[in-house]
């Protein structure tokens, strides 16, 4: 599922096994943000479509992170899963990895009033993709890099000190290509000091390195 790294490399990423359950609030935009771009659910999404970029992108990790960053999220379901990117459809969550609270989500949307009110677009080659809640909209630039630093962190077949590298790989090739606020990085920098905590590894700062 994680492919190992290659020299100058996008660091492999990890879903999460088992996301915690969430209590759902009312169907509808918060719902999607809720299942599919938050706490470890989030994780999963950006480790699952780094993964499953292809061997077209030399550097996935930081292209999917390039794009969450600075283009509208949305929700579009077509036969084979989510796109979340009007401009990338390429960057697909497919139905087999949906896990049984966002499998629910997407059955209900795309039955009756749901699937009604959503804008439907023909696809090449046949098919429709349905996109619910009207146009995307940018998600948080300091959850996102988080999300991305905690996939790497969860790798376990590195060790805790190329893991940290990798987390300072994501944040520096995403500070590259992406504008980000002093803000946003001392904030990533603590939120990735307290995964380290809990993982019981060795506190250490990495913004020093951005």
């Amino acid at each position: 599922m994680s492919p190992a790294p290659s020299p100058a490399p996008s660091p492999a990423l990890s879903p999460a096994l088992s996301p915690a359950p969430v209590i759902l609030p009312r169907r509808g935009r918060k719902c999607f943000e809720s299942l599919f771009l938050r706490g470890e659910r989030y994780e999963n999404t950006l480790a699952i479509l780094s993964n499953n970029c292809g061997p077209r992108q030399r550097d996935p990790i930081s292209f999917v992170l390039h794009v969450f960053l600075t283009q509208p999220v949305q929700c579009a379901i077509g036969p084979c899963g989510i796109h979340f990117i009007e401009a990338h459809p390429e960057l697909l969550l497919p139905t087999r990895e949906l896990d049984t609270a966002q499998a629910a989500f997407v059955r209900e949307l795309q039955l009756g009033e749901g699937r009604a009110r959503a804008e439907r677009h023909a696809l090449m080659g046949g098919g429709e993709l349905f996109v619910h809640f009207g146009s995307g909209r940018l998600v948080d630039q300091i959850d996102t890099l988080t999300a991305m630093c905690r996939a790497a962190l969860r790798n376990t077949e590195y060790g805790e000190q190329q893991r940290l590298g990798a987390c300072n790989i994501i944040v520096q090739r995403a500070a590259a290509r992406t504008t980000l606020s002093n803000r946003t990085l001392v904030e990533v920098n603590s939120r990735v000091q307290a995964v380290l905590e809990r993982m019981g590894g060795t506190k250490q700062d990495l913004a020093s390195a951005w």
